[in-house]
């Protein structure tokens, strides 16, 4: 990897830790879990994803969290979108991307998460962009609870798209959160 793109890896990757943190903490809340199988789609000018209808979405520039109103183990499962911009010319490619979060969640000293464990990482194709899809594990410290979450990390020009999504994680069955997972991929489009 050579430097300008090793530089523009260090500095996209704390925004997106930093991003996924905020929510991650922000949606405890001791409530009981909420399945409706609606939806509602969000579209912007960079992306459109559809999303279930009782959920709340909130907004930050191009960003966007979509939040479950109910918790599930005092856990609010949460979706965030964010596109980041390359300061180097173009986008990391997805492999690079997958081990530099990989990497950074590791390391990261957080106060509120701790444990990052990949179980997953594979590169993908969606909408024809080489795209890296990572499934990892970590623990919320305020809930104490183990959290999977999915990420979609797709490069694109100079932009880097995440999609991600974090729910209580089962020893016994991820089921649900998968296909949930790949209902948000099959609907999340870049423009």
């Amino acid at each position: 990897m050579n430097a300008k793109m090793s530089k523009s890896i260090k500095i996209l990757f704390p925004f997106i830790i930093a991003f996924l943190v905020f929510f991650v903490i922000k949606n405890w809340d001791p409530i009981a879990s909420n399945n409706s199988e609606e939806t509602k789609n969000f579209s912007n000018d960079y992306f459109s994803v559809d999303y279930p209808r009782t959920w709340k979405l909130s907004k930050e520039g191009n960003n966007i969290s979509i939040i479950n109103s109910k918790s599930i183990s005092g856990y609010k499962e949460n979706v965030v979108v964010q596109i980041q911009e390359s300061n180097f010319g173009k986008a990391p490619e997805a492999d690079k991307l997958s081990d530099a979060l990989v990497k950074n969640m590791s390391s990261y000293d957080d106060p509120y998460m701790s444990d990052f464990k990949m179980i997953t990482s594979k590169i993908v194709t969606h909408q024809n962009y080489e795209s890296a899809k990572v499934i990892a594990k970590f623990t919320a410290r305020k809930a104490n609870l183990d959290i999977i979450s999915y990420y979609l990390l797709v490069p694109v020009g100079r932009n880097v798209f995440t999609l991600s999504y974090a729910t209580p994680y089962s020893d016994s069955d991820n089921s649900n959160s998968d296909v949930l997972f790949e209902e948000l991929l099959r609907t999340f489009e870049i423009k």
